[in-house]
């Protein structure tokens, strides 16, 4: 029996190793929750990633690659032990068969068995074994697996080289232990369903108070952000930004003037006697009623701004819970909210 004939049967693809090397799932276009993702997709950062993007986009694809390459490992095993079987059956003795085999220095007829035995892995490692290189290529590409890639790289170089079954062996275990290393490197935070509105929605506050505070909008996207990774205490910093322009508009808006950096009675007294001397009595009529009324329900949104902030400047404690912070958040919103709708005096 020669080498080629050894190597051939193992290559025969097998109900499992070809399972392995056709993908049993269609992911070439997937429905999430957000809408229709290809499997080439790769969220960007920042960008909330469900669960079932992450395993319908990629985990199937890529656990059927990895199984592809259990089956190119078990195939060179398996090759490596046949080989080892024929040295012997053909009489060569144990410390030249391993010569033979590592592709170590070898003398006489061993010379020939392992020139057949290069010469036949030569012949088939390519053709064989590119579409699966492929495959995973592409995969480490998307997860930007550079060492992984190396080493496919490597592998093919191998391929085109006088290598042995022993040498292939090390080098696909090589390249699953990079692929295993360099994925535990890639990171996610995990949201909690209750606070995933808040970062899935990058306007929170409407499309209005958006417009009208442009100068602020960074702010108004990251303090949903923040607050949906669980950074309370950074999410009321972003909307003490956005407060301090929504005052100044809303005592422009009354034609008087507040400083942002007081504390909030200061901030208060001057809008509450704006607002007390619209017209509302019995003599206003009724667009005036109206409008003292929804100047009233404006203040009172911002004291409960105020009330939420718990502190008597407009400036963050030193920490705040989520719970606080959503309820600033919340509070920030309905003000913001109301604020816009209001006409000027």
């Amino acid at each position: 029996m020669t080498a080629a004939d050894t190597i051939a049967p193992v290559h025969q693809p097998s109900a499992r190793s070809d399972a392995a090397y056709a993908p049993h799932v269609d992911t070439s276009s997937v429905a999430s929750g957000t809408g229709e993702k290809s499997c080439g997709w790769r969220p960007a950062p920042g960008e909330l990633v469900s669960l079932w993007d992450m395993l319908t986009l990629n985990a199937h694809l890529f656990l059927d690659l990895m199984d592809a390459l259990s089956a190119l490992e078990r195939t060179t095993a398996e090759m490596h032990k046949r080989l080892a079987d024929m040295l012997v059956e053909n009489g060569v003795e144990q410390t030249a068969a391993q010569n033979i085999l590592m592709g170590w220095p070898v003398e006489g007829e061993a010379v020939q068995y392992q020139t057949m035995m290069r010469d036949a892995l030569k012949g088939f490692s390519l053709e064989e074994w590119e579409p699966i290189l492929g495959d995973l290529e592409r995969q480490c590409a998307l997860l930007q697996l550079k060492f992984s890639i190396s080493q496919i790289n490597r592998i093919r170089t191998m391929a085109g080289m006088e290598s042995t079954s022993a040498g292939f062996a090390v080098a696909f275990g090589e390249l699953r232990r990079r692929i295993m290393e360099e994925i535990k490197d890639r990171v996610f935070v995990s949201v909690a369903p209750e606070t995933q509105k808040y970062i899935a929605d990058k306007n929170p506050f409407g499309d209005e108070v958006r417009d009208r505070f442009l100068d602020r909008s960074e702010d108004m996207e990251a303090c949903g952000e923040c607050l949906g990774v669980g950074l309370p205490t950074a999410c009321v910093f972003h909307l003490m930004r956005i407060m301090e322009a929504a005052v100044c508009d809303l005592a422009s808006r009354l034609k008087t003037t507040v400083n942002p950096k007081d504390t909030w009675g200061l901030i208060l007294q001057p809008i509450d006697a704006a607002i007390d001397a619209l017209p509302h009595g019995k003599n206003a009529s009724n667009k005036e009623l109206a409008k003292h009324e929804a100047f009233s329900e404006a203040a009172a949104y911002l004291r409960h701004v105020k009330n939420a902030w718990r502190n008597n400047v407009m400036h963050p404690k030193r920490t705040y819970t989520t719970q606080e912070a959503q309820d600033i958040f919340d509070g920030t919103k309905t003000f913001l909210q109301s604020l816009i709708k209001l006409p000027r005096r």
